[in-house]
This record gives C-alpha cells, structure tokens and sequence, in this order.
C-alpha cells in the first residue's frame, strides 16, 4: 500500500502522520455522513488513512494539527497545486487576482517547540490554556448545526448564540491540579463577574495566539480561514505598500475526497 510522505505534527513534532491516498471503499464508508459535519468527516477520514505504526486517535490532535494533514493529502493527490484567488483593493475597490501555487503555503507551516498548552493562574486556580482538539470541535460543530436549524431571532437562537463561546472557553481550558469536567467548567465560569470573564476570554486570546502552530490561519465566524501575502493595487493609497494579507477558506480549497 502506498503511503504519502511523512509530515511531523505541528503541535508536537516528535509525533508523525502518515497517511496513505483514500480508497473507493473509504470513501464510500462516511458517503452518508452530512457535509455539514466537517469535523467528523475529517475525524472519519484521518483515522482510516493513517499508518499502523503511526496510528494516534485524531480527535485528540488540535484543529491545526487536522487541518495541516488535509492540506498534506490534498497537496499529494490534487491533480493542480495552482489556484487563482480573487480579491479586492481596500482603497478603490479594484479587482484583483493572484495566481498561488498551494505548495508554497508549506513554507510558512510552524511548529510548537514547548509543550502544546499554556499555564496560567486566575483567581486562584492554575488553568493550562490549550488549543481546540479535534473532539471539541466536533462537539462545537454539532452545537453550530442546532443553532442553525432555529430561527435566527427567536429567543431560543440567541440563547444558544450566546452559549457557543462559553463552550469554546470550557474546551479549551483544564485546571491543571484536579480533573474537571466540562459541566463543572461551565459551573465555575457561571461564577465570574462580567469583568473577570472578558479578562479571562483575552488571557485565553493571547495565548492562544503564543501557541498558533501549522498553517497561518484565523477563525472568521465558525471558519477557519487560511492567509497569504499578495501584492497591493497599483492606486494612489496603496502604491507605497508591500502587499496585503489575504484571508481565504480552507474549505473551499483543502476538501477530503468525496464520491
């Protein structure tokens, strides 16, 4: 059986993932999962692909881990690595367009060179700060398709709307003296005032971003979008420039193969 190059894993490089091309048998396997749940298409997938002797569950990788394996096995099976992104001056609204060659996005990958979390102390307690796992964000994305089969002003939309980032907090904080579970996570939580909770929400922000590994990437409302420089508009305002960071979605780009 063929397998693809090894990558080391962005959030704990001693680790290896290697993953073979899928078959028309795995593809057919989740061919009834809804397109809707990503994440666990993905868990599905990376799962069935990888190495025996590499073998590691990936719902317990980080989202960035995840999706860096995607980006790999399309880079090794798409019959094109060249794509046209479309964008638009932020000066005078020029179209633009740049041709990318998708491999060039490896060079900027990054690795964590610590321990893939962060300790902290608030009010008290020791809270390591950690990146989603693969399971949250399949916990999260079956709470995002709840939310959107409710109309989107009813009182019960907005509740659940204003849950979700708690429950993005609640996964990815653990206390670091004593197991807790999630529900008494979200307990604890409840208890902050409103100022401790924005304190606590940009200490979770910043290091967070300390512990950005694999593609460069932002989350934009639920998506993960990838970013790349590309060069400005020739306008007056933006001559002077070097370029622009363009954001654009992993999904459209990075699909895992479909029937």
């Amino acid at each position: 059986m063929h397998y693809l190059a090894p990558l080391p894993r962005p959030s704990q490089p001693e680790l290896t993932i290697r993953l073979r091309e899928a078959t028309v048998k795995d593809m057919l396997a989740i061919a009834d999962t809804q397109p809707e749940l990503e994440e666990h298409i993905t868990t599905e997938y990376l799962n069935q692909l990888q190495a025996p002797e590499t073998y590691s569950d990936a719902r317990q990788w980080t989202g960035d881990d995840r999706r860096l394996a995607v980006y790999w096995y399309a880079l090794h099976t798409l019959p094109d690595t060249q794509m046209t992104l479309d964008y638009t001056c932020p000066s005078c609204d020029k179209a633009l367009s740049y041709r990318l060659d998708l491999r060039d996005l490896a060079d900027s990958s990054t690795t964590l060179k610590a321990k893939p979390y962060r300790e902290v102390v608030f009010k008290g307690e020791v809270l390591n700060i950690k990146p989603l796992t693969g399971e949250a964000l399949e916990q999260l994305e079956q709470f995002k398709l709840i939310l959107n089969q409710l109309e989107n002003h009813s009182a019960e939309y907005r509740q659940k709307k204003a849950e979700l980032p708690l429950s993005e907090i609640t996964y990815c904080l653990d206390f670091a003296e004593q197991n807790v579970e999630d529900e008494a996570k979200k307990q604890w939580l409840f208890k902050l005032t409103a100022s401790e909770f924005i304190q606590l929400k940009q200490l979770i922000s910043e290091k967070l971003t300390e512990l950005q590994h694999g593609l460069p990437s932002v989350m934009h409302d639920g998506q993960l979008q990838l970013t790349t420089q590309v060069p400005t508009c020739d306008c007056e305002v933006q001559k002077n420039n070097d370029g622009l960071t363009l954001f654009f979605p992993f999904r459209d780009y990075f699909q895992l193969p479909d029937i």
